[in-house]
Order: C-alpha cells, then sequence, then structure tokens
C-alpha cells in the first residue's frame, strides 16, 4: 500500500464545497481522474453506495468499482475502490472550515500489482491529479458566485455575451468557458425575465 495526500483552500463554505463534491453528476467539470460512467452515474452518494467509474492515471484507462465506505456530510467522504487490474484504492476526503474558506484534505492509499516503486509513484500521480481537481472545483466555485451576481436578466444576450465570457475567464481563467452554455443561461434569464 502506498500512499500520498494534498490539500486545497477553496474560496467557499464547507456546505458549498461538499455539495459540489458529492454531486457526481457534475464530477466530469472537474475531476481530472473521471473519464465517465460505464453504468451510469449514481444518483447521491450514501454509505454503502457502489458505483462504476472509469478512470484515467498515468496514461491507463481503468474501471473502477467504488464503495462510500464512510460519509459525514458536510465534512467528509471515503470512498474504497477495486479496478479490473487488481488494484485497490482508498481515497478520503476531509472538509473544514478556515476562515470563510474551506480546506480539503485528501488522503490517497493505493495496492497496485507489481512493483511498489510503480505503486508510489501512482499514488503521487492520483494525489497530484486529485490536487489539481481540487483547484478546478474552486474556480467552479467561484464561477458559481459570479452566476449569482450576473443573475438579473442580460438585455440582448448575445450582444453582452463577449464580456460575460471575458469576465468568466478573468475569474477562472483554468476553467474553458462553454460560449453555448453561456448562451442558454442568458437566453433562459431573459425568458424568465420577460414570462
Amino acid at each position: 500500500m502506498s500512499g500520498a495526500t494534498t490539500h486545497a483552500r477553496i474560496e467557499a463554505t464547507v456546505r458549498a464545497v461538499f455539495e459540489r463534491l458529492s454531486d457526481v453528476q457534475r464530477w466530469d467539470e472537474w475531476f481530472a481522474l473521471h473519464g465517465g460512467w460505464p453504468d451510469g452515474a449514481p444518483t447521491a452518494l450514501t454509505e454503502g453506495t457502489q458505483f462504476r467509474q472509469r478512470v484515467t492515471i498515468l496514461g491507463a484507462s481503468d474501471v473502477v468499482l467504488w464503495t462510500v465506505e464512510r460519509l459525514d456530510a458536510p465534512v467528509h467522504v471515503t470512498l474504497a475502490g477495486k479496478g479490473s487490474w487488481g488494484g485497490r484504492a482508498r481515497t478520503s476526503f476531509d472538509c473544514r472550515p478556515d476562515g470563510a474558506a474551506t480546506r480539503i484534505d485528501v488522503e490517497v492509499d493505493l495496492h497496485a500489482p507489481g512493483p511498489g516503486l510503480l505503486t508510489r509513484r501512482a499514488a503521487r500521480v492520483f494525489a497530484n491529479d486529485i490536487g489539481h481537481s481540487l483547484q478546478r472545483l474552486d474556480a467552479l466555485l467561484r464561477a458559481d458566485d459570479v452566476d449569482a451576481v450576473v443573475a438579473p436578466p442580460v438585455p440582448d444576450g448575445t450582444k453582452h455575451m463577449a464580456a460575460i465570457v471575458r469576465l468568466g475567464r478573468r475569474l477562472a481563467p483554468e476553467l474553458q468557458v462553454d460560449t453555448d452554455r453561456v448562451t442558454r443561461e442568458v437566453d433562459k434569464r431573459n425568458e424568465a425575465h420577460r414570462g
């Protein structure tokens, strides 16, 4: 078994962070290791929930059967996984207040067949990828805050689209802006304002 840890400070409340962290339907937006749901995404995480997820690490893709081993919302979740290649993983996320923000500590334990050196390297890469994922999670939560600020209807959505996209890129440069999604949101808000 080889372990690695990482942490991040996210500019949102513990509850907001945990809600996004446990919303598996949106993992594709921020979780770098996530490669899809072979059997469809689970509807919710509860202790004992099992789901299969495609993950990619060190360029190798595998389907992992995860079990929610422990869930103490909104502060802790532990996932235990078994890969088809015989590997096992345990990943724990701990959230705690850090001023007005949240600190997330992530602990990764991997056991893989083969040389221990490869397992240690995989654990470090896994933790590093989760660290990058947490940065993306922070950016998404910041974008959600901006979304709340920009919530009033935007007159002539197409005219102001470039300004909205520029604002999103400035506040969260690591995100790729989905202009189609922005357009749909602007149109939806304008329609709601007219109705």
